[in-house]
């Protein structure tokens, strides 16, 4: 009899995805006051493409950006850093 692999995806990441989805979007000036920057520095990061992940709402150049609030806490996730002093004691 032939075996068959089941494959499943975590239910964690579907059950984020969702709710991120669910939440309202944040405009440039309320994602910047999350992060603590100014509206300006945020837009610099997405040029740059070092920002918060985002939704562009059309195809023009003139089309809303906006955020998600999960976006928002990934990045400053992903931004968190270990200072090296305990990093050397915890390593």
């Amino acid at each position: 009899m032939e075996e068959i692999e089941i494959y499943a995806t975590p239910i964690s990441g579907v059950i984020e995805s969702i709710c991120a989805a669910a939440e309202p979007l944040l405009n440039d000036q309320q994602a910047a006051e999350q992060l603590g920057v100014s509206p300006a520095t945020l837009r610099s990061w997405r040029c740059r493409g070092i920002g918060p992940d985002f939704v562009k709402m059309g195809a023009g150049k003139k089309s809303p950006v906006r955020h998600s609030a999960f976006d928002i806490e990934q990045f400053i996730a992903q931004c968190r850093q270990v200072p090296s002093v305990r990093a050397a004691f915890e390593g």
